[in-house]
């Protein structure tokens, strides 16, 4: 987390300082340019966050060999292996996404109109991010499945002449 408030807080700079290449660098936090990166970051480091959060956790259990508890569960296997893992990355994210927002607003003076209008895109951020974090859950357990036997010409030969 800390990476990442660095990471604006010193991209600012850099960004409205315009006499980078010549040496001179006057520090100052410029409202306009960090507020931009901050419109920028802070969703794409949200949507980041679930990816990562899912797929390292998915993994670990998978590893660990935790991930059949999953069926062993009296709730459904639905249940606690999508809602339950979703539910955890999305508010560890918004909790980091948070803090990343709260410090640099601290530190340099952010001036935002907030209206209830930005709250379609940020729910739709959401729901396309349980999308994308379906689908990267998916992809982790696909090599964690057992495998099925298959079913070859040879093996439909011999039940065919069974009975």
């Amino acid at each position: 987390m800390p990476f990442f408030v660095i990471f604006i807080l010193l991209l600012g700079p850099v960004i409205t300082a315009g006499g980078v290449a010549s040496g001179h660098v006057h520090w100052s936090l410029h409202s306009g340019k960090t507020q931009v990166l901050v419109v920028m970051f802070v969703p794409a480091m949200f949507f980041y966050f679930q990816a990562v959060k899912l797929f390292w956790r998915l993994l670990a259990d998978i590893q660990a060999g935790t991930i059949e508890q999953v069926y062993l569960s009296p709730l459904p296997s639905w249940l606690t292996a999508a809602a339950g893992r979703l539910a955890a990355a999305l508010i560890e994210t918004l909790f980091v996404a948070g803090v990343t927002l709260g410090v640099v607003a601290a530190l340099a003076p952010l001036h935002y109109a907030w209206q209830a209008s930005a709250l379609l895109p940020f729910a739709l951020l959401v729901v396309t991010g349980f999308g994308y974090l379906l689908i990267i859950g998916g992809v982790t357990l696909a090599p964690a499945a057992p495998a099925r036997p298959r079913r070859t010409p040879t093996a439909r030969r011999r039940r065919v002449h069974a009975r």
